[in-house]
């Protein structure tokens, strides 16, 4: 991986995180499953660009941490793309419980133990775009930042205009 790909990809797992976190700290917001999960794929990513940008020249690790971050950014992109779906509600709603009220005892426990919002329900959107299809956008930008092809596949079309 380049080190200017390198480089865009801590910044923009940096920021991304760094929202979530000001929305869940600043404004209250509730993170979902799903949402706490993106985080950790993010730190993940934090993670293996700082090792790409330090140690990967030194001892060889360039081809293994392009792989991984490569791995890491497929799963994002697929889980974040996911995520829209069950925000969208075009795919079924796994996080959310379900509880049978039988009796008055589990109705007391119910009240003082509130269920866990689903993803559906706890979505963060922007006017009526759910915030996990714009990281779904941008871990796809990033997987293809990331890839090696279509710069060669550019560089071959400029290269046979010049001729």
């Amino acid at each position: 991986m380049r080190r200017a790909s390198t480089k865009r990809l801590l910044f923009a797992s940096g920021l991304a995180l760094s929202f979530s976190l000001i929305a869940e700290l600043y404004f209250r917001f509730t993170p979902c499953h799903l949402c706490q999960v993106q985080r950790g794929i993010h730190f993940l990513l934090i993670a293996s660009s700082l090792a790409s940008l330090i140690l990967s020249k030194r001892y060889g690790l360039q081809q293994w941490i392009h792989r991984g971050c490569l791995i890491v950014l497929t799963s994002s992109t697929i889980l974040a793309s996911y995520h829209t779906l069950i925000q969208l509600g075009l795919a079924k709603d796994r996080c959310k419980q379900q509880v049978k009220i039988s009796d008055v005892s589990s109705y007391q426990a119910l009240m003082l133990n509130p269920l866990k919002k689903g993803c559906s329900e706890s979505g963060w959107k922007l006017g009526k775009i759910p915030i996990s299809a714009l990281n779904a956008g941008l871990s796809l930008c990033l997987l293809l930042d990331s890839l090696p092809f279509p710069r060669k596949i550019l560089f071959l079309k400029t290269a046979s205009k010049n001729k």
